[in-house]
């Protein structure tokens, strides 16, 4: 009866998913274990009541020896339901963060396939749930990073469902033995090496044993998170609209100071995670209010974290994407006949016009436009120089935006300095 039950309540789970989504098009993650081998019976069983559109793929992590084993068994699988099978070929490049590596490489591989109209559909569930609520909670994660995963999340651009993610194990055995399932065992699941099956294998079962209730108790507090997380989340964004200017990717350094301490890490916190999809950690905040916002000692200090910073100036906190620079030019020659892409900006004839100095240019050519070297001056009047760090200084442009402006010459007289939002000219008759 019990094994009846826990059919019936996948399928109802699955049905309210799809009644749920904006699309009838799926591409189904496919490992061959238990928990993906019910997900894919149970939407092909639902397939014509729904006019599924079905695609599956397998990622072959080329971890283990029996690697292709698992691709052979999930491709006579789709073939029994007749269904599309892709399967998609990921390595390590290293023997380090293996479950990171393997982790992000199987995204990357599922959301590059996937259609623009197709949701990658994973077999996670609620005990996949608590292994990550106790991962998250050893790594220090903040009230969202609790909350766990969401039964719909967004990815390089595509949707990742979860249908299942409600649903207990013990249902999806039920489940795959009423329906006399083949699946297959992953030998590196006994790898207690990796957290999640150190989690997995020897936490969860210790903690079951003694609490019979886990998951239900595990349920209220993912729960509690979640809206904790949505409390706190609403708070910041109110104040990080009057202290932070989106367009420059400026925050307020006196009106942080102006808050507790708690809220001040979350300001940074959130600022962070909306400018580079990025969460620091504790530790990573703390380091950013106490060696920047908090200390005089240097006049540009920086934290700097994978390609991105944070940099202080003049009483404001940058947030920065570090590009690359080894291709980028350092000096170039312009025709004027279009508008000339140097590095990361462009100049644009019209505005050149708007200025009234493109036709000067444009009759003593040649034109060569530079990247800043330092030390430059530009004529401010018919008599003095000045030096393009003083102009710089009273506009308040920080040192590192500096870096940014393409130097516009005529013969070895500069003319006019081009920034993304500033343009200083030369007062050469022009």
């Amino acid at each position: 009866m019990e094994i009846i039950k826990s059919e019936q309540r996948i399928i109802s789970e699955c049905r309210d998913f799809l009644s749920s989504v904006e699309t009838n098009s799926f591409l189904i993650a496919f490992s061959g274990g238990c928990d993906s081998t019910v997900l894919l019976h149970c939407l092909n069983k639902l397939k014509k009541e729904f006019k599924l559109n079905i695609r599956v793929i397998h990622i072959n992590h080329n971890y283990t020896k029996e690697s292709e084993l698992f691709s052979v068994h999930c491709k006579n699988i789709c073939e029994g339901y007749n269904l599309e099978y892709i399967c998609s070929n990921i390595y390590l490049d290293s023997d380090s963060n293996v479950e990171e590596q393997l982790r992000n490489k199987r995204y990357d591989a599922l959301t590059s396939i996937a259609y623009k109209n197709e949701y990658v559909v994973t077999a996670h569930h609620f005990d996949d749930q608590i292994e990550t609520f106790f991962l998250r909670l050893m790594r220090g994660s903040s009230n969202k990073g609790l909350s766990c995963m969401s039964m719909l999340t967004k990815l390089n651009n595509h949707v990742i469902s979860r249908p299942l993610l409600n649903i207990n194990k013990l249902d999806i055995k039920n489940y795959q033995k009423k329906n006399k399932l083949n699946f297959i065992e992953d030998s590196s699941n006994k790898f207690n090496k990796f957290d999640r099956n150190f989690i997995r294998n020897e936490i969860v079962p210790k903690l079951k044993k003694r609490w019979k209730g886990l998951n239900s108790v595990m349920k209220n507090n993912i729960e509690h998170q979640r809206i904790h997380s949505i409390i706190l989340d609403d708070l910041i964004l109110e104040k990080l609209n009057h202290i932070y200017d989106k367009f420059s990717k400026k925050l307020s350094i006196s009106k942080i100071k102006q808050e507790n301490s708690y809220i001040q890490a979350e300001l940074i916190h959130k600022c962070f995670l909306l400018e580079n999809q990025i969460s620091l950690n504790h530790n990573q905040v703390n380091e950013i209010l106490n060696n920047i916002i908090n200390t005089d000692k240097d006049s540009t200090p920086e934290f700097t974290f994978h390609t991105f910073s944070i940099r202080k100036y003049q009483g404001f906190l940058y947030f920065l994407n570090k590009s690359d620079n080894n291709n980028n030019y350092n000096s170039k020659e312009w025709d004027l006949g279009n508008d000339l892409k140097f590095n990361e900006l462009t100049i644009k004839i019209s505005k050149l016009k708007e200025l009234g100095i493109y036709n000067f240019l444009h009759i003593n050519k040649p034109v060569t436009v530079r990247r800043r070297e330092g030390g430059e001056k530009i004529k401010v009047n018919s008599k003095f120089h000045q030096k393009l760090k003083k102009i710089f200084q009273s506009k308040n442009v920080p040192i590192w935006e500096r870096e940014a402006y393409a130097f516009i010459y005529v013969k070895e007289e500069l003319i006019a300095v081009y920034g993304p939002n500033d343009i200083i000219i030369s007062n050469t008759r022009h």
